[in-house]
């Protein structure tokens, strides 16, 4: 009897799955290795970028998981991207401008097997580092790891604010 027949069930990591200390414990592996054993599927729905995830085991999942926010769909078990819904190369001018006009802000582009970093912030870098994920530092957004998965801005609150403004109700070319 597989009791779990067509269930899917999706964690996020960061406190979820994981707790601070980012390391699953022996007891969340027995219930993951339980709930896959009994027909259910175990994936991931997380933030993080696959780079940061890359001590995980394989086996642990047998689905699909949606990674940096939703902007990813990777395959653990052929350890890669099976799809990247993300930002092309036509948004590399509209990005240039935010930080042409924006200066203070730091810029982290995250793609599917690279990501780097344009101003780096010490919070910036704090998320590479502290992930262990290689970065390289870019001076401009066109040498960017296109497509991206997720681009995250650091700044001060008023300034993030004032991107958002700068960015509603524009015709983006974001996507592809």
């Amino acid at each position: 009897f597989m009791r779990f027949q067509g269930v899917l069930f999706a964690s996020d990591f960061d406190g979820t799955l994981a707790p601070s200390d980012k390391r699953l414990r022996p007891a969340v592996l027995r219930a993951i290795h339980f709930f896959i054993q009994n027909g259910g599927y175990f994936t991931l729905a997380t933030g993080r970028h696959p780079l940061a995830l890359k001590d995980l085991e394989p086996c642990w999942f047998n689905a699909p998981a949606l990674l940096v926010n939703g902007g990813m769909l990777y395959d653990f078990s052929l350890g890669r991207p099976v799809e990247v819904r993300g930002i092309g190369p036509k948004a590399a001018p509209l990005l240039g401008e935010i930080l042409r006009l924006f200066p203070h802000l730091s810029m982290e582009l995250y793609g599917a097997d690279q990501c780097a970093c344009i101003h780096p912030h010490p919070l910036s870098l704090r998320h590479f580092t502290s992930q262990q994920i290689p970065f390289r530092i870019l001076e401009n957004p066109e040498r960017g790891p296109f497509p991206l998965a997720k681009i995250m801005l650091t700044g001060a609150p008023e300034e993030i604010a004032r991107v958002q403004s700068f960015l509603k109700g524009r015709e983006t070319p974001l996507h592809f």
